[in-house]
């Protein structure tokens, strides 16, 4: 066999950092070395990584000075020795046998990375990526294959050192989508690319509580968004030029990372506008207005249907809440984080929340919601009546007990199309309740 790096970088990762070893520890794959970067961590995550290396002789503990995940990556590259290296994040795990099945498919094709299963769980339905499901079927990958566009994550991966290290290409310091720009700028190299369906990450999927990249925004965060997203395009142009594709094959490659790219602002950071600054959000209107005038048609008719029946993206908090689509009604005495912050969290940010005073007190998370304008709080008594009154939305959802609300779900109830609108009002919260159980179907 093969010796397989495995480079784990770690910040503040006490909570799950265990299952990661773990998973690593009951691999079936014998020629390993694990190489643990502690990005400058304040909590007891070094007391755990001197833990398992001073048990298992395969694991190198790195220490330095808080610098970011891409240059903890970059590190732990620097003193890989293996003949294949994986970079597995410290909450992410992989499935038994994956490694040696990760070595058999670069062997056996010759490849220089090899792409495999890829599965969501945690704050999440345990559900397989389509897209690396399919790649990770098949044995020759081109590497305009758009299948790619769509599974940056870098966990799922398993490179060759050699053309790695040849290639000059390492993790650009962004904190978000550096993963897409180091992966697409190796690939345009012209590597070669395989799958294997033996092998399989799990991603772990934060709540909204938490404290993950995935779940912020700032105006740093999506600046870096931006510019790793550039740097795909920018790789995939230069290599399109000395590619055997037609012109117009060329061109529809770039207006798909054009879309990938307007869909993870959208997706992504137009649901967290509430949480957002002004700077922020003044760049976010102006880089969705941009990338549309780069698309062609077709693209930005892909992108409308995001927002069916909900009206184009409104990059203005205040017009967000002087025009509510959805009146959130809760008529519970109780509020949670959960609720408030999966609320907060919703893909489509058009609606407003009341709430009766008596509750808004007992909650910790109303201090950070209060500036958004959407909010209405009112004395209990006459609650009830005044609640009705005060909803602008188009739509009512009365809310009695505060549940986690799936992100999808205000979204979806809006493109409902096939409910005519007077019983729609009528049944909006029966509706909410089947959308409910529909998206935890689909997951």
């Amino acid at each position: 066999m093969s010796e397989i790096s495995v480079i784990v970088p770690v910040y503040n990762g006490e909570k799950y950092i265990r299952e990661t070893f773990d998973c690593l520890v009951s691999q079936t794959h014998g020629d390993l070395e694990v190489i643990v970067v502690n990005d400058g961590s304040t909590d007891g995550t070094q007391a755990i990584i001197d833990e398992y290396s001073g048990k298992y002789d395969f694991f190198v503990p790195v220490y330095q000075d808080n610098a970011g995940v891409s240059a903890a990556r970059n590190n732990g590259l620097e003193r890989a020795t293996g003949d294949f290296v994986l970079f597995l994040d410290s909450d992410d795990v992989l499935t038994p046998g994956s490694l040696e099945a990760f070595d058999k498919a670069l062997n056996e094709t010759g490849s220089d990375v090899a792409i495999c299963r890829l599965q969501s769980f945690g704050a999440a339905r345990e559900v397989y990526n389509e897209y690396a499901d399919r790649l990770s079927g098949m044995k020759n990958i081109d590497i305009f294959d758009k299948n790619l566009l769509w599974n940056f994550l870098v966990g799922n991966k398993c490179y060759r050192r050699s053309a790695l290290v040849d290639s000059g290409v390492k993790f650009p310091l962004l904190r978000y989508s550096e993963e897409g720009a180091f992966f697409f700028e190796f690939i345009m190299t012209g590597v070669k690319i395989t799958g294997t369906t033996d092998a399989c990450m799990r991603y772990r999927r934060h709540s909204v509580e938490d404290e993950s990249v995935s779940q912020s925004i700032s105006f740093g965060l999506f600046d870096d968004f931006t510019q790793s997203l550039a740097r795909v395009y920018a790789a995939s142009k230069k290599a399109l030029e000395n590619s055997p594709l037609s012109e117009k094959e060329r061109e529809d490659y770039l207006q798909e990372v054009l879309y990938k790219t307007d869909f993870i602002l959208l997706m992504q950071f137009y649901p967290l506008i509430r949480r957002a600054d002004d700077k922020t959000i003044k760049a976010m209107g102006e880089e969705h207005e941009r990338l549309c005038g780069l698309m062609n048609e077709e693209k930005r008719n892909a992108v409308g249907r995001l927002f069916r029946n909900l009206g184009k993206p409104v990059f203005d908090k205040k017009e967000l809440a002087a025009h509510p689509e959805v009146s959130v009604i809760f008529r519970g005495r109780k509020l949670t984080d959960e609720f408030l912050y999966s609320l907060y969290r919703q893909r489509m940010p058009a609606f407003e929340l009341i709430v009766r005073g008596s509750a808004a007190k007992g909650s910790g998370a109303i201090a950070e919601l209060i500036d958004n304008g959407n909010l209405i709080i009112i004395d209990d008594k006459g609650f009830a009546s005044a609640a009705s009154k005060a909803a602008k939305g188009r739509y009512v959802l009365n809310i009695h007990r505060p549940e986690y609300l799936d992100p999808r779900l205000l979204g979806l109830l809006l493109q409902i199309n096939r409910v005519p609108p007077k019983l729609k009002k009528m049944f909006f919260r029966p509706l909410s309740k089947a959308a409910e159980v529909l998206l935890k179907i689909k997951g």
